[in-house]
């Protein structure tokens, strides 16, 4: 009734449902297959780029998405996602040495969704501006990434992104631009409201910077860290609201804080704050505001918001070794 042709789709042979191979189709796992085998022989490279950009659009994720847990899907999907990979790698090297970086970046932009949790895909990524010397989206794209990263695995800035990072700075400092351009990068946006938010990377930075500047003015600096937990009456299954109540405790925190004050993620349940030019009695008085602010923005039950406090002076060398238990901070 709907057009198509008047066939026996499926057959039933032998105790097995088969498809009609009777029936002429296109199979675009068969077809991502051929065109990478093409490209894999043929020695011309524009051909070779313009198959491997076939190959790229074809791929629009994980194979049967809906049947992953059959462990024949499994594999197969794993199997084409590799090849994927492969392909992407082959891509950026050819765009790279005709120095093509405009046409890689949307084919990044798009692996970077696919598969989000590569990192391989968001360094090459971050190169491509670079090389394209739109280094304020690469240093932007690099936060984004690291804090990302941070967030959902818990996975510190690798040694990979610590060399990006250094490239871009270094690229930066080797061009010539003039003073109304810096300025213009280094502005923050004047409509941002509340507490200025980064990244755990950049945090440390900002941590020793002020450090610094509070050893010769004499004012004092603390280190507070709120984070969540279950309190003892919650139902089975509150883990899932603690992804709600960490959103609104990041709403809260921005806007219980003066624009002066650094605050950072440094788990899923947890965030840290630096708070300059503040005496220690004044500590509970801001997290009484972060608590009240927290109440409005989470409706929800289970969950309890705590807090831990300490000075921040004679802990520069530290920081990166800090940890935090339920017991207290601990360094």
């Amino acid at each position: 009734e709907a057009g198509f042709p008047q066939y026996d789709y499926i057959l039933y042979k032998k105790g097995e449902y088969t498809w009609n191979t009777d029936i002429p189709c296109e199979i675009d796992a068969e077809i991502f297959q051929q065109i990478l085998a093409k490209a894999a022989v043929i020695s011309d490279t524009q051909e070779k780029i313009l198959l491997y950009k076939k190959a790229v659009d074809l791929y629009q994720g994980d194979f049967l998405p809906k049947s992953a847990l059959e462990e024949w899907v499994s594999v197969f999907a794993i199997r084409y996602q590799n090849m994927y990979l492969d392909c992407v790698r082959r891509l950026y090297a050819l765009l790279a040495d005709a120095g093509d970086y405009q046409a890689m970046l949307p084919v990044l932009d798009k692996a970077v969704k696919l598969v989000p949790y590569y990192e391989e895909l968001h360094i090459l990524r971050i190169n491509c501006l670079i090389e394209l010397k739109n280094y304020e989206k690469a240093i932007d794209m690099l936060n984004q990434v690291t804090d990302f990263f941070f967030k959902e695995l818990g996975i510190a800035p690798t040694e990979e992104m610590k060399a990006l990072h250094k490239k871009i700075n270094t690229v930066i400092q080797g061009s010539t631009t003039t003073l109304p351009d810096i300025i213009d990068v280094l502005k923050e946006g004047a409509e941002r409201p509340g507490a200025y938010y980064c990244n755990y990377f950049s945090f440390i930075e900002g941590y020793r910077i002020l450090l610094r500047t509070t050893e010769r003015s004499g004012l004092s600096m603390f280190l507070m860290s709120c984070y969540l937990k279950k309190s003892k009456d919650a139902l089975d299954g509150e883990d899932v609201r603690i992804t709600e109540a960490y959103e609104a405790l990041q709403r809260a925190i921005s806007a219980s804080l003066r624009k002066g004050d650094v605050y950072t993620s440094y788990t899923k349940r947890q965030f840290l704050i630096l708070l300059s030019g503040i005496q220690q009695e004044h500590c509970q008085m801001v997290f009484e505001r972060i608590k009240e602010n927290f109440k409005v923005e989470y409706a929800g039950r289970g969950i309890k918001l705590h807090y831990d406090i300490a000075p921040a002076q004679n802990m520069l060398k530290t920081m990166p070794e800090l940890k935090f238990s339920t017991r207290g901070l601990k360094w």
